[in-house]
């Protein structure tokens, strides 16, 4: 490959790999959008333990009162005990809050408007915290229940300001006070689940109705001129409580999926749709519907989200979009990065190759090394004895250049049985423990072995010839060189004998 190519592929890759890193930190940013998705993580704080935010939302059908809920109340902190969930001692271990979504007609001096009525209860803003442009947010525990929250836009349009604390205004011709005023959530999610708009308008003045917050009690007991959605979209009257919609609880997760699995089996009878709020965004929840697209807009039971559920499951939709783009994006990286495994696998293949026939040449070597020095000592033996026999006296022994000659014709015997002697070594060197070698015969040449750190290439002998070969060569070396030492050692030993023995 040549070095354009190598530059242009690793551009591609930089490219693509920070747009993927740009996707991640998209995602991220999305899953932290929405307040009210957070209650678990707020609610955890710096502990450790594990928190699970679970929601419930009804049928209208289902007729679920505070009798409901405070009956469910009375079962968890049992529940968690059970679960080995070791109770705090100062304050609960979980906190909830319920809801009803309608609409309501309230007036001041100034103005009247047609709103979004919340009913709440419990910890509804511990769930939903909102910013306050002023005031106060409701309290369950509050004595007088006629206070009411309202939203930036129908503070300007009742009274023309957001300091609003201690002013009222008539309900149904009720008087009620507000007690803080707040300012709508103004994300894209938000957005469109409010009003279906153009995501880059301003929620305050989207043209949606504006948001009223009371109590639960304070709206039943308005329920009677009080408007309640149905599943067809319509508005029902009720003098009876109306029932809630929506359910929220924040309560230890000590294992996996504890906390949703209580809380639909708790809420069975009402045949709630129950969402694990604190894990929507995982992965495993996103590929659930990536699977099945299309499955969860299928709405079998008459249930009415309200609007903050709406923006999640448009969050959920971004994130997944995310994550398929994100995928897209690691293909060629991906494909890249097998490739350079590949070639690093077969360069250290190749590597360890050469590695281990080094140590096989020089363990070869060991065996021809140890071969020619049993050669030299018989020969050096035998010209010795020959010497002290009589049978080659000093005077008589061969000029260095016709050595070889002489010492074949009277030691060949000695020699051929040095030559037995290696050849002995070589086959026990060839019975390994794992038998790995043949006995008998030569082994097969290794294919040829591509260096890629050089970019040659070497062909590999067979143990067998390398021997061969080097045994040869190490016999031509002593026929030109060793035996000529040889007997130049042994005349000159020789030589100093006689010098001691005159002396």
């Amino acid at each position: 490959m040549t070095k354009t190519k190598k530059r242009t592929l690793i551009c591609v890759n930089g490219v693509l790999l920070a747009l993927m890193s740009l996707c991640i930190w998209q995602c991220r940013a999305f899953e932290t959008t929405l307040t009210s998705q957070q209650a678990a993580k707020y609610w955890r704080g710096e502990s450790e333990e594990r928190f699970a935010q679970v929601s419930c939302f009804f049928p209208t059908d289902a007729s679920v009162t505070t009798d409901t809920v405070n009956s469910f109340r009375k079962t968890i902190d049992k529940k968690l005990g059970e679960a080995g969930v070791e109770m705090k001692d100062a304050g609960r271990s979980w906190t909830d809050a319920y809801a009803i979504v309608g609409s309501l007609n309230v007036s001041s001096e100034r103005a009247s408007a047609e709103t979004t009525a919340i009913a709440v209860g419990g910890n509804f803003f511990g769930f939903h915290p909102y910013r306050l442009l002023s005031g106060n947010y409701l309290n369950e525990t509050d004595l007088m229940q006629d206070r009411i929250v309202i939203d930036h836009e129908l503070a300007w349009k009742l009274f023309g300001g957001t300091q609003l604390a201690g002013q009222s205004v008539t309900i149904n011709g009720k008087p009620f006070y507000v007690a803080g005023v707040i300012e709508r959530e103004n994300d894209r999610f938000s957005q469109r689940a409010l009003s279906g708009a153009d995501p880059n308008t301003d929620s305050r003045t989207s043209g949606t109705p504006p948001l009223l917050f009371l109590s639960y009690s304070a709206y039943a007991s308005l329920s009677g001129g009080g408007d309640v959605y149905s599943d067809s979209g319509s508005v029902r009257e009720s003098s009876a409580a109306p029932g809630l919609s929506c359910y929220e609880i924040v309560l230890p997760d000590p294992i996996s999926k504890f906390g949703v699995n209580f809380v639909a089996e708790s809420f069975r009878e009402q045949r709630p749709i129950t969402v694990e709020n604190s894990a929507r965004y995982r992965f495993s929840n996103i590929w659930s519907f990536l699977k099945t697209p299309g499955a969860r807009s299928v709405i079998t039971s008459p249930v009415v989200y309200p609007y903050w559920e709406n923006a999640a499951r448009v969050s959920e939709d971004y994130v997944a979009r995310a994550y398929v783009l994100i995928a897209l994006l690691a293909v060629f990286p991906l494909l890249c990065l097998v490739w350079l495994i590949v070639r690093l696998v077969r360069f250290l293949s190749a590597k360890v190759k050469v590695l281990c026939f080094n140590v096989w040449d020089a363990w070869d070597d060991r065996y021809g090394r140890r071969q020619a020095r049993e050669q030299r000592k018989a020969m050096r033996k035998a010209v010795i004895e020959a010497v002290e026999s009589g049978e080659l006296p000093p005077e008589e022994l061969p000029a260095p250049e016709t050595a070889a000659e002489k010492f074949e014709a009277l030691f060949g015997k000695t020699k051929r049985t040095a030559e037995r002697v290696g050849e002995k070594s070589k086959r026990l060197f060839r019975r390994t423990p794992k038998r790995q070698l043949r006995a008998k015969g030569p082994r097969r040449p290794a294919k040829k072995v591509k260096l890629l750190g050089a970019g040659k290439r070497t062909r590999r002998r067979s143990a067998g010839t390398q021997t061969a070969e080097r045994a040869a060569s190490l016999l031509s070396e002593f026929e030109q060189m060793d035996l000529e030492r040889i007997v130049q050692e042994v005349l000159d030993e020789e030589a100093a004998a006689n010098g001691k023995d005159k002396k």
